[in-house]
């Protein structure tokens, strides 16, 4: 797809709904399916769950920590919610060069903190090359302006 295209893509995903937004994603991937799974709750007391992301054949799982709010009224994120988490997760790698910029960025100090930065930023680059895998670079693209600015 061009930059224009996805351009205009994203303006016309500016003002619409949850449910338009995962309308254009089953239109553009039939085949995406977004299963969620309680898990538990997260030690600061959000409910967690495993996610599980299908695109065709392929798959990958991951978890997801809700917010406390959400938690709080007995509510769940959407799925369209919870794919734009992904796919953030997959821009912090994407958007960083190395391990010492993604620190830099999230405000991580590496003489203290390495284990703890070089875990989170391995996750997101885990996050990126499995959406790169399921719905390749181009369908990377088309995913970020479908849920960008929600």
């Amino acid at each position: 797809m061009e930059q224009e295209e996805l351009f205009e893509l994203q303006e016309r995903m500016e003002n619409a709904t949850e449910e338009e937004r995962m309308a254009e994603v089953l239109k553009y991937f039939p085949n995406f399916k977004l299963k969620t799974l309680y898990s538990g709750t997260s030690p600061k007391g959000a409910n967690t769950y495993r996610v599980t992301i299908k695109n065709n054949d392929e798959e990958f799982t991951t978890t997801f920590t809700d917010s406390i709010y959400n938690t709080s009224r007995g509510e769940r994120s959407s799925n369209i919610s919870i794919l734009d988490c992904v796919l953030m997760d997959a821009q912090c790698y994407e958007n960083c060069n190395s391990l010492e910029d993604f620190a830099d960025n999230f405000g991580y100090d590496l003489y203290e903190e390495r284990s703890k930065a070089t875990r989170v930023f391995r996750a997101c680059e885990r996050q990126y090359n499995n959406i790169i895998k399921l719905f390749g670079s181009d369908g990377y693209e088309i995913l970020n302006c479908l849920t960008y600015g929600m």
